[in-house]
């Protein structure tokens, strides 16, 4: 399997189980192998490391809220990659995977609370894997919307915007549902911001995990309540 291959089916259906995943895990390694002094789950940082981190990953939150409220928040957490829309507005029209791109940075500024090389081997390690992702994603779009996407990629870049679209990205918003969606990701931005203010980096991973659970709880509900919908609709 090359590394800068397309991914496979199963590393898109665990996507989101895996970056998750890999937060405590990589805490555990760099702690274990001296790139950080404390706890896995309250490392001893710097200052500097603090502000890094919390203003790397708001960037990374803003361009997440603001991307779901140009898609949806279901599709995010689809297990099975569908071309059958295509969203070319906001940050979309700047960079062809804001969600993506949004999530490295977060959980990237995050990663800067261990040192900077942990931080690198982290960003790295994410940036290859969701590219992978990517490669996987747009096959199924090419398949599906042809020359619309072929368009649409000729003149978007995949992750670094390089300000081409800046007239069709319209006014930045956001609604309710996109920042119930993005829980674990406001919630890591907002322990983050706290840490800088407290220097009690313990409440990391805490405090993400009522975001998880909120989101998830917000998630769950409202496709219930489309299944119930639709049913409805078929009757």
């Amino acid at each position: 399997m090359s590394i800068t291959g397309r991914a496979k089916p199963w590393e898109f259906r665990w996507r989101i189980v895996i970056m998750f995943s890999s937060l405590p895990l990589a805490a555990i390694l760099f702690i274990k192998t001296g790139f950080t002094t404390g706890t896995w789950y309250a490392p001893q940082v710097e200052y500097w490391q603090q502000i890094t981190a919390a203003l790397i990953a708001s960037i990374g939150i803003l361009l997440r809220v603001w991307g779901t409220s140009a898609l949806s928040a279901p599709r995010m957490l689809r297990l099975q990659a569908q071309g059958e829309i295509l969203v070319d507005t906001g940050p979309f029209a700047l960079v062809r995977n804001p969600l993506y791109l949004g999530t490295i940075l977060v959980i990237g500024g995050w990663s800067v609370l261990y040192g900077w090389l942990p931080a690198l081997i982290y960003f790295v390690f994410h940036a290859l894997r969701f590219n992978r992702i990517v490669l996987y994603e747009e096959s199924i779009f090419e398949s599906e919307l042809g020359s619309r996407f072929d368009e649409y990629r000729s003149r978007v870049p995949r992750w670094i915007p390089d300000g081409s679209g800046l007239t069709k990205i319209g006014w930045p918003h956001c609604n309710f549902s996109a920042v119930l969606s993005n829980g674990p990701f406001l919630a890591m931005t907002i322990a983050l911001w706290v840490i800088v203010f407290t220097s009690k980096t313990s409440i990391f991973f805490p405090v993400s995990v009522i975001g998880l659970l909120v989101s998830g709880a917000f998630l769950i509900t409202r496709r219930r309540l489309q299944n119930i919908s639709s049913a409805t609709d078929d009757q």
